[in-house]
């Protein structure tokens, strides 16, 4: 579970146990750029990354991937947090709702492909935020992806 801190964030285990702070966090969050995503949804979209770019803690990697019938990801690897900050603000800034359809699926997928070709992030706890209006086109296939893995910290923020 994910908690937001006054002063950053707290990183709980399945067990419900605080992460110690050695502990490495991967950071992955789906941006939902599909067309249903247009006007206050994608704005209050573009004000959670600004504050996640200002909450995320200093031992953590992270990666951007936007989605929508196709997944995109900023970095082809997830990056340290410390040098990527910047990097979310201007993607925030930047981002369009130009992917097509909402699909969740593939950007699920691309997530896992991407830890299988980095052993740097194998170890480290993976949370996943989903960033979307809820209306994904492939619910049921999207849940069959997560059923493969089953240490992944899942989190959606509707809009």
């Amino acid at each position: 579970m994910l908690i937001g801190a006054c002063n950053g964030v707290s990183v709980f285990t399945s067990s419900g146990k605080k992460a110690e702070a050695a502990e490495a966090i991967e950071f992955t969050v789906l941006v939902d750029r599909s067309g249903s995503m247009k006007g206050t949804s994608f704005e209050q979209c573009r004000e959670g990354l600004q504050e996640l770019s200002r909450r995320l803690p200093a031992n953590s990697c992270m990666n951007i991937i936007g989605f929508g019938s196709v997944a995109c990801a900023n970095w082809n690897r997830s990056v340290e947090s410390t040098g990527s900050k910047e990097v979310l603000d201007d993607y925030a800034y930047e981002m369009r709702t130009d992917l097509g359809d909402s699909q969740l699926a593939p950007a699920l997928e691309a997530v896992f492909n991407m830890r299988r070709g980095c052993p740097a992030v194998r170890n480290c706890q993976l949370r996943i935020l989903v960033l979307s209006d809820g209306g994904f086109q492939d619910a049921a296939r999207a849940v069959s992806v997560l059923r493969r893995y089953r240490s992944v910290g899942l989190f959606g923020l509707g809009l």
